[in-house]
C-alpha cells in the first residue's frame, strides 16, 4: 500500500470504525504503523530517540519497525534513505 492509501484508510477508520471492512486488529495494526513511521521520521529513523519519545523499548521499536516494513535510517551514519529524504523534504 502506498502512503495515500494508509492515509486514506486511516480516515475511514475514524469516520466509520472498524465497519469499514477491517478488523480491530488490522485497524490496530495500521494505527501502529502510521505512528510509529511519523515518530521515526521525526526522528531521522533513530529508533532509539523514536522509543523513547513514544515510551516503549528500543527492541519493541525494531520488531514493529520490522513487522510493518518501515525503513530505517542509520542514525550512527547520518544516511537516510532516498524514500525519507523525501518525506522529510531534504
Amino acid at each position: 500500500m502506498t502512503d495515500p492509501e494508509l492515509i486514506e484508510l486511516a480516515e475511514d477508520l475514524i469516520r466509520h470504525g472498524c465497519g469499514s471492512g477491517m478488523t480491530m486488529d488490522e485497524a490496530l495494526s495500521l494505527c501502529e504503523r502510521l505512528i510509529l513511521e511519523a515518530t521515526l521520521v521525526n526522528h531521522f529513523g533513530n529508533c532509539a530517540a523514536a522509543a523513547r519519545a513514544m515510551g516503549r523499548t528500543r527492541e519493541y521499536v525494531y520488531q514493529a519497525r520490522r513487522r510493518h516494513g518501515l525503513p530505517i535510517a542509520p542514525a550512527r551514519t547520518g544516511e537516510i534513505p532516498g524514500d525519507w529524504r523525501e518525506r522529510l523534504a531534504l
